[in-house]
C-alpha cells in the first residue's frame, strides 16, 4: 500500500507569542491532493492515533480522494486550555499565520475541500463551540442570513452525558445539531457507545472525513466505525 509522508515543522506565532510543532502529512502521489484535514492536538493524533495510517487506508480503500493533513500541536500542555476553547487570538493565528503557512507548503485547498477537526477541546475550537453553556447554539441562532456554506459532522459518546442538572457533551451536541439544521445547514450526527476517549475518536476521525469529503460512501459496509446511532 502506498504510504504518505509525515514531516515535523516548528511554526512561530507573533500573534500568540509562542511556537509549536506542526506536522504535515502528504499522501502518496501528492500532485493529486484533493482535500485537506486540519487537526488539533498533535500529541495525540501523531503519537497515539495513527492518523497517517488512517488516511492511507481510507485512500487505498477508495473511500477518500488523496487528502493531505496539517496536525497542529499545542505550544505547551498548560496553554491548551486557553487557546483551544473559543479564543479570538488563536483564531487570528489560524487565519493570519497558520493557513498562509499551509498555503506556502503547497497544501492549501478550497474551503469546501477543507475539514477542520478535533476531539474534546479540539472539537471546541473546530466548531467554535463556546465556553459558556449554549454559546455556540445562540451564535448560530442569531447569525444573519445568508448562512455560510459550512457542513458539520458531530458525534458524542453515550457516556458523555451530563451530571445532575448540567448538560454534558452528549446533550449539547444534540442541541447544537438541532439549531444548525433549523438554520438549513448540513449536519450528520452520530452517537456511539463510548466515553470521552481516543478509542472511539480514532474511529470517528475516518467516519467524519468520509461523511464530509465523500458522503456517497457512508453506506458502504467497509466504512468501519461509522455504525453509530444516527440522530
Amino acid at each position: 500500500m502506498p504510504r504518505g509522508t509525515l514531516t515535523r515543522h516548528v511554526v512561530h506565532s507573533a500573534i500568540l507569542g509562542n511556537e509549536r510543532d506542526v506536522w504535515t502529512y502528504v499522501p502518496a502521489g501528492a500532485q493529486g491532493v484533493q482535500g485537506l484535514l486540519v487537526l488539533f492536538d498533535a500529541h495525540a493524533y501523531v503519537h497515539d492515533v495513527a492518523t497517517p495510517r488512517i488516511l492511507d487506508n481510507l485512500v487505498a480503500d477508495g473511500l477518500l480522494p488523496p487528502v493531505a493533513a496539517v496536525i497542529v500541536g499545542n505550544a505547551s500542555p498548560e496553554v491548551r486550555g486557553d487557546e483551544l476553547p473559543p479564543n479570538p487570538q488563536f483564531a487570528r493565528f489560524m487565519a493570519e499565520e497558520l493557513m498562509p503557512w499551509v498555503q506556502a507548503q503547497g497544501l492549501g485547498q478550497m474551503a469546501r475541500r477543507t475539514v477542520v477537526a478535533g476531539s474534546s477541546y479540539g472539537g471546541l475550537v473546530s466548531s467554535y463551540l463556546g465556553e459558556a453553556p449554549g454559546w455556540m447554539q445562540r451564535a448560530w441562532q442569531t447569525l444573519p442570513a445568508p448562512m455560510p456554506n459550512v457542513r458539520f459532522y458531530l458525534d458524542a459518546g453515550l457516556f458523555e452525558s451530563g451530571r445532575g442538572a448540567r448538560d454534558g457533551i452528549l446533550e449539547t451536541t444534540a442541541e447544537l445539531s438541532d439549531v444548525l439544521r433549523a438554520r438549513g445547514l448540513w449536519v450528520m450526527q452520530r452517537s456511539f457507545v463510548s466515553g470521552h476517549d481516543y478509542v472511539q475518536w480514532q474511529a470517528s476521525l475516518g467516519c467524519g472525513l468520509v461523511a464530509l469529503l465523500a458522503p456517497q460512501h457512508m453506506q458502504l459496509s467497509r466504512v468501519r466505525g461509522c455504525k453509530g446511532v444516527p440522530q
